[in-house]
């Protein structure tokens, strides 16, 4: 097993090697010219530019900088920047969102007063901006990728003495590896080429620095390490999901509810129960696809959070909520703040905070340097280098602002509760009390609804009062089964009387017997008998009458089946005494068989009364539990009612579904403690903060101080206001930490503090990152999904080959892979996965899946279900009424791609998604009521196709504010129209980017709430492939699975209508256009014409008469070629009746057939003279505009120039 120290500190290493930050901001830039660079010297007026700069901003002082004989530093850290671009602005928007100049590549160095340059080849290497290095999400369009990167820098060896020229070239070097270019040639379009920039500064800090400070804290303690950590470094899952009677004893203990709109779903309401099964140290992952309800699940997690700690009546929670992206991060905050009264609620008094300025139940936390708006969030700058505590939790404490809150609380508290307070602490007293009972109250609903789950599962066929009457006739059918049993017992006790009677009598008469046949008594009488008894026939009548005598008692074998007289009396004697034990022995043996008989009755009737006894005692306690069920089912409706997300829920069916409980507790009972709670809450932190007024002469200032013990205060302080704090897990550790004068840590983490680490999103959480987070917190709740957006990876292979090398892990490599831990593959998701404290529902997915989808139109979410989910995504939303779009559209666009630096575009899907939306913008407006920015989103695999796009939507007077990107530009968000551009066409050859894996496209369509529509070479989309489950093949066949979900008023020829063609191109915007266009096809040309039609059908071809005209172009010796997609006509992998007979119809007129899979161009050839390209359907199109299949169709016609070249690329096209 792995030890978790050997990954701690393996992690810790990758966070180093992956500091790639950018220029600093906020710091002058000067220019320079990048061959004095080259040769090692800064001019005299920028260098002393330089040093005015460095000492403006406060660092001329700093450690290291040993001040000349003015006092000024003798020398004056440097960053180069040889390749500096500005980005042009086309139509009033650059595309970027900042104008400050784009400078990816930087050279650290030391510059002395004098402006010579020198370098320590000890801390002063060349770097790239990350953000410069594909994959990324920063706007600006990548140099080079990260994999380039990391294979120059691990194949190249590093300057390793202080000479200038060689660090110039490296620098050389490093560019030519990124973009195949030297330093003065590299350009990028839409960008101007600007001079080399220096500035004055350090090399700017990692955002990883406060992490790698955790890890060194961590790996220098002697104490083990922190739980959670461990966790994450095991191979796991652990436990089985709870069962039944489990779920329902979890249930007792969900207190809280955030929000009274919409209860919970059944897998956010499971992911909420076996978080609370949680010990510390578990990880429990939830896999939260978009639109699944992860921001609900983790208000509902925080509420019951805050009611538990209120009942325990000891300090409030602290959870903390990260990410590694500050668009996370404020999509969290946002949740919090939108929490509103619902409607039913309004005049609600516990609705609400009770303390002026309090509005959300989230703090934000950012960096010292980060501007935001304190008006729309709820924010703390925490203490830091002598500064106070400011923000929100100070300005609460300030002057007399205390004073003020007590009075408003108190108000607040007895207009909720009808009668008066004087101090905070009889207002907390008030609310326990009230929360104690409420909590009692839910556990007493959740014990009825348990046990009458259980007695109605455990008699699926009985209701409780057919159940009470079989019970009676059980009862009944039992008392005879007792009298049966009584019976048994008197038959038996019978029998063996009477055999203990037959031994006796049996005793008796041998003894009357014995008597006959040897008469006993004195006197001469006797002698006589005696003497006599030698005489035959007195010997024979005495035998005689014994004989009579014995047999009548019933022994009647042996001497006394004979009348002869027996001679052997001894034989005579042994057997009569054999008898009489055998008839003795068999009268104990009744005896004891008697008492057998008796004993198992008594059982028996025992065991039928006492089974009686216990259905009478269930069918009692089932019809007493129906009876409350049904007045506790009328108590719950009337507090429901008005709720509309419940309103389906009647009484009747409430007690039908007793398990409908939960939904209507969550927007009731629940929702109501958490209210308790809060007000409680605030109670205690007036209680503390009149606390700190009395003892502190400035409350602030003393809350403010760095100890454990008042770090510690303080946030126990914040969250007792703010329970949830959120920042990104770059200044997490930062925050965390207190300072101890007496340690070799002057700043130690609390890293046994946070009761509760949340990590969003963190399938795009690097592992490094997220696993050295996770020791902040005493258990954690990952979530994400890791068929969304993967991390950006800062550290490539080859330096993470030698890091594992570097800390003893070879021998490990694979489970590390495996287990989502490496630094250039892995992600805290996935860590989190491999370390879950619950097995999963399916073995694919470890923890919690939440199932139920509440954003995309079902068409869409059975894309994701068919590319990752394996359809356990359950769709939520109803089906739109009158949707003025598909949910899956498609427009085949032809045009060429190309390649700009590190990455492709494709100018003509730029210009037709443009052209259309131009033209959709008011009908998308008006029907949405919204600006076209806030309901379209476009979506492209590369950084220079959105350039490209943006330049297209601003010549079409589209604004810059629509979103335009690679899938992190819609990270978070959604949108009701997502367009997709994939740039790759058939002609490119190879695998498409976005088939290097499904998260790509499945980030994208995902994004789409009503419509997803694609607009590209369709070639590249072949449903065949969607077997061997490829994005482009599984995206195919849902796109091609309905013939409406073709874009049919599409540009799908941009190059006909580009700057010097479009003079010689007609637009055909009708029917009958396309109609007479067909027929001067066929009637004008002198050589060949070719029709590409994907569909065939009879009925086009007759009411346009193609086979006559086929047939007369025949005659004058034309050439006539028919090209149609085979796959398309298929039904049940046959081609349809109607395919074959159109085909059939067309060769006896003498044309060519020609089948060809994946044609989705329509197009109509004449000759090399013109060419026509668009969405009709030449050979199928119906005819009849009056009829609902009928569509508006739209194609262009060249005839100029170039048409003979555009002529012959379609024929090459079909014929191969």
């Amino acid at each position: 097993m792995t030890a978790p120290i050997d990954i701690l500190r393996y992690w810790r290493a990758s966070l180093a090697d992956g500091q790639l930050p950018s220029l600093p901001d906020k710091v002058p830039m000067r220019e320079v010219a990048w061959d004095t660079v080259c040769a090692g010297r800064i001019v005299a007026d920028v260098t002393k530019a330089l040093v005015g700069d460095w000492q403006v901003s406060g660092n001329g002082k700093a450690k290291g900088n040993r001040a000349g004989a003015k006092g000024e530093p003798a020398s004056v850290p440097v960053l180069i920047a040889p390749l500096v671009f500005i980005a042009r602005h086309h139509h009033g928007n650059s595309g970027r969102n900042s104008d400050k100049p784009y400078a990816p590549l930087i050279v650290p160095a030391q510059m002395a007063t004098d402006g010579k340059l020198s370098f320590d080849p000890a801390k002063h290497q060349p770097w790239m901006w990350r953000g410069a290095l594909e994959p990324s999400a920063a706007p600006e369009p990548p140099l080079g990728s990260l994999d380039e990167f990391d294979a120059f820098r691990s194949s190249t060896p590093r300057p390793e003495d202080s000479d200038w020229g060689k660090l110039i070239e490296y620098t050389e070097g490093l560019c030519k590896a990124l973009t195949g270019a030297a330093l003065a040639d590299v350009a990028i379009d839409g960008y101007d080429r600007g001079p080399a920039m220096v500035l004055a500064a350090f090399p700017p800090s990692s955002p990883s620095k406060h992490l790698i400070a955790l890890a060194d804290a961590l790996t220098a303690e002697d104490a083990s390490l922190p739980a959670t950590l461990v966790s994450a470094c095991r191979s796991g899952p652990l436990r089985p999901q709870m069962g039944i009677s489990d779920r329902w004893d979890a249930s007792a203990r969900h207190y809280g509810q955030m929000g009274a709109d919409y209860p919970l779903a059944d897998r956010q309401r499971d992911a909420v129960h076996h978080l609370g099964a949680c010990a510390e140290g578990d990880v429990l992952p939830v896999n939260g696809p978009p639109g699944t309800g992860k921001t609900t699940l983790l208000q509902s997690i925080v509420a019951t959070m805050v009611v538990e700690a209120a009942l325990a009546g000891g300090e409030p929670p602290v959870i903390a909520v990260t990410s590694t992206n500050n668009q996370a991060v404020t999509n969290v905050i946002d949740s919090f703040a939108k929490v509103e009264p619902p409607a039913h609620r309004q005049d609600d008094p516990l609705e609400g905070r009770w303390l002026p300025g309090v509005k959300s139940f989230a703090l934000y936390l950012p960096a010292a340097s980060k501007e935001v708006d304190e008006g729309k969030y709820h924010v703390a700058r925490l203490p830091e280098y002598g500064e106070p505590l400011s923000g929100m939790p100070a300005d609460m404490l300030q002057g007399e602002a205390v004073a003020a809150a007590e009075v408003s609380f108190l108000a607040a508290a007895g207009a909720a509760f009808g009668k008066e307070f004087t101090a905070a602490a009889d207002v907390a007293a008030e609310l326990g009390n009230r929360l104690a009972a409420g909590a009692a109250r839910l556990r007493e609903r959740v014990a009825l609804v348990s046990a009458l789950v259980s007695r109605r599962a455990a008699r699926p066929d009985h209701t409780a009062v057919d159940f009470a009457s079989w019970v009676k006739a059980e009862a009944a059918a039992a008392e005879e089964r007792i009298a049966a049993h009584t019976q048994a017992v008197a038959t038996a006790r019978g029998e063996a009387d009477a055999a203990r009677e037959q031994w006796k009598m049996a005793d008796i008469g041998v003894g009357r017997g014995l008597e006959e046949l040897f008469p006993s008594g004195g006197g001469l009488g006797a002698l006589l008998g005696w003497l006599l008894g030698f005489l035959p026939s007195v010997r024979a009548g005495r035998w005689e009458r014994c004989r009579r005598i014995v047999r009548q008692v019933g022994i009647e074998d042996g001497p006394f089946a004979s009348l002869l007289v027996p001679t052997n009396l001894d034989a005579l004697r042994l057997h009569l005494d054999g008898c009489l034990a055998s008839l003795r022995q068999r009268a104990d043996a009744e005896d004891r068989r008697t008492g057998e008989v008796e004993r198992e009755a008594g059982k028996a009737a025992a065991a039928i009364r006492a089974r009686v006894d216990a259905l009478n005692v269930e069918a009692e306690a089932w019809l007493s539990a129906e009876q409350q069920w049904a007045l506790a089912a009328e108590e719950l409706c009337a507090a429901a009612a008005g709720i509309d997300s419940v309103k389906k829920i009647s009484r009747a069916e409430l007690i039908a579904r007793p398990d409908c409980v939960e939904r209507l507790l969550d927007v009731t009972l629940r929702h109501d403690l958490f209210l308790l709670a809060t007000h409680y809450w605030e109670a205690r932190w007036l209680q503390s903060a009149q606390a700190l007024v009395d003892d502190a002469d400035d409350p602030v200032k003393a809350i403010s101080r760095k100890s454990r013990q008042r770090t510690e205060e303080r946030w126990r302080l914040m969250a007792c206001l703010t329970p949830c704090f959120v920042s990104t897990l770059f200044m997490l550790p930062k925050h965390l930490q207190f300072y101890d004068p007496d340690g070799d840590n002057k700043n130690p983490p609390l890293t046994d503090f946070v009761d509760l680490l949340i990590v969003d999103e963190a399938g795009q959480v690097p592992a490094e990152i997220g696993g050295v987070g996770l020791s902040l917190g005493r258990k954690a709740l990952v979530v994400g999904d890791i068929h969304q957006i993967e991390p950006v990876w800062s550290v490539g292979q080859h330096i993470d080959e030698g890091n594992i090398s570097r800390y003893g892990l070879r021998n490990q490599a694979d489970q590390l892979d495996e287990a989502g831990c490496r630094a250039s593959s892995g992600s805290l998701m996935r860590v989190a996965r491999h370390a879950s404290a619950f097995v999963g529902e399916t073995k694919n997915d470890p923890g919690i899946f939440l199932a139920e989808h509440r954003r995309c139109q079902t068409p869409i979410v059975a894309v994701c279900n068919d590319l990752v989910y394996a359809n356990r995504l359950v769709p939520c939303t109803p089906t739109l009424s009158e949707p003025i779009l598909p949910p899956l559209g498609w427009a085949n666009v032809r045009s060429p791609s190309g390649r700009r630096g590190g990455s492709r575009f494709n100018a003509g899907e730029a210009e037709a998604i443009a052209e259309w939306l131009e033209r959709h913008r008011g009908e998308i407006e008006q029907r949405y009521g919204k600006p076209i920015h806030e309901l379209v989103g476009i979506v492209t695999p590369f950084s220079a196709q959105k350039g490209e796009i943006r330049s297209a939507l601003g010549r079409h007077g589209i604004d810059g504010d629509l979103t335009v990107g690679t899938v992190h530009a819609l990270q978070g968000a959604e949108r009701e129209i997502v367009l997709f551009s994939p740039v790759h066409t058939a002609e490119d050859g190879g695998r498409p980017f976005f088939d290097r894996g499904p998260n790509m496209v499945n980030v994208a369509v995902s994004r789409a709430r009503h419509t997803f529509l694609v607009f590209g070479d369709m070639r590249v989309f072949d449903p065949e492939r969607a077997v061997g489950k490829v994005p482009s093949g599984v995206l195919a066949k849902h796109l091609f699975g309905r013939p409406e979900y073709e874009i049919l008023d599409a540009l799908t020829r941009p190059d006909f209508v580009a700057e010097g063609v479009a003079a010689h191109t007609i637009r055909l915007d009708s029917l009958e256009a396309h109609r007479e266009t067909l027929r001067e096809a066929f009637e004008r040309a002198t050589s060949r014409v070719l029709v590409v039609s994907p569909y065939l059908s009879p009925d086009a071809l007759s009411r346009d008469d193609v086979e006559a005209l086929i047939a007369a172009a025949r005659g004058r010796r034309v050439a006539v070629t028919i090209a149609f997609d085979p796959e398309l006509n298929r039904k049940s992998g046959h081609l349809k009746p109607a395919c074959i007979e159109a085909a059939g119809a067309l060769a006896r007129a003498g044309a060519e057939i020609v089948e060809r899979s994946r044609i989705h161009n329509k197009t109509l050839a004449v000759d090399d003279s013109w060419i026509v390209e668009g969405s009709f359907n030449w050979l199928s199109a119906v005819r009849d505009p009056s009829l609902p299949y009928a569509r508006m169709e739209r194609s262009l016609r060249y005839q100029g120039p170039d048409a003979g070249e555009f002529v012959k690329d379609a024929w090459r096209e079909v014929l191969g």
